[in-house]
């Protein structure tokens, strides 16, 4: 499905963009996986009209020394792909929408798991929330240290803000 030229996604003021659009979820992955938060190394970018980006790659660096990639964009298409890939020293981990594969010291296993919504997921987490009790949804301070990296990678690409986030 292409996107509508009058989609929120490709207005600035609606803070239109494939960083805020997608990027949210590449980024709270990779600080998930690593468990600390980035600086951001360098970022580049592709523009869909002025001031929205509708391609970024940018390099992260971690204190604990490990570096990650994310990248993602509409590229004229609004088609869903996701895939992560995570490279350590003993083995790997991948997941591509379909599976979960894993290796460790040359042990490869795959893991398949249900297809659920995730709307639906996002929805059972949020009434668990409110009704106070335990869930895996992130706390809302976790969506904010995301918009801070996008923040760093819009600012690495010379792209402007899309508005200023509060202090907690």
């Amino acid at each position: 499905m292409r996107i509508p030229k009058d989609d929120f996604r490709l207005r600035f003021d609606l803070g239109g963009g494939a960083a805020l659009d997608l990027g949210c979820y590449a980024v709270s992955c990779l600080r998930y996986i690593a468990g600390e938060e980035p600086e951001v190394l360098s970022a580049r970018h592709k523009l869909g009209s002025p001031q929205i980006d509708r391609w970024m790659r940018a390099l992260l660096r971690f204190p604990g020394g490990a570096e990650g990639v994310v990248e993602f964009g509409f590229r004229g298409f609004y088609t869903p792909r996701n895939r992560v890939v995570a490279t350590c020293e003993n083995g790997w981990i991948k997941w591509d929408d379909e599976d979960l594969v894993h290796a460790k010291n040359g042990n490869e296993i795959r893991e398949s798991f249900p297809a659920q919504s995730t709307f639906q997921l996002q929805l059972e987490a949020f009434v668990k929330s409110v009704r106070g009790e335990e869930s895996n949804a992130p706390a809302p301070d976790d969506a904010v240290l995301t918009a801070r990296v996008l923040d760093a990678m819009y600012e690495k690409a010379g792209l402007p803000l899309r508005g200023a986030l509060q202090q907690l």
